[in-house]
């Protein structure tokens, strides 16, 4: 069994490792967003028309529709992985310290949201409140994922002690 210490080592080191993943998506989101819009398009672009070989092979979607729901979709998902590293963080804490932050996670990634299209508004790219709407329904669904996951476990532990 593990001592006191190092049980406190142990759940330090995995806060400060969820900590440093939150870091790194946020770096990823704003590291795009201080990329020009030509080479966010061209970017893009590439992945759409791949995407749509495969999906939409018989291109019944117009290919600029396809892109701008393919790049609305990238939004949802690096936000939804923000989402998920902020409640996973939360959640952990929770664990580790008894200590429950529920909107905290929420706000922070409302925040980042917000400095994204701040920080897109300087270059040659629109800043959209909508964009911000998206991004923060990305953070919705993937702090609801992390939260049904953590539902599920504390059930299933309760089960378990039954």
């Amino acid at each position: 069994m593990y001592s006191k210490s190092k049980k406190e080592r142990t759940k330090k080191i995995i806060i400060i490792l969820l900590i440093v993943f939150v870091v790194c998506i946020v770096a990823f989101i704003f590291s795009n967003s201080l990329k020009g819009s030509r080479d966010t398009v061209s970017q893009s672009k590439i992945v759409a028309s791949k995407i749509q070989k495969v999906v939409d092979s018989d291109k019944k979607i117009s290919r600029d529709i396809f892109h701008g729901v393919i790049r609305k979709i990238a939004h949802i998902a690096e936000f939804s992985l923000l989402g998920i590293g902020l409640g996973s963080t939360f959640y952990a804490a929770y664990l580790f310290w008894g200590k429950k932050y529920i909107s905290l996670p929420i706000l922070l990634g409302l925040s980042v949201a917000v400095c994204d299209e701040f920080i897109q508004s300087f270059g040659s790219r629109k800043s959209l409140v909508s964009d911000v709407l998206i991004d923060f329904g990305g953070i919705l669904f993937g702090f609801l994922i992390i939260l049904s996951m953590s539902f599920l476990i504390n059930k299933i532990r309760k089960k378990r002690q039954q």
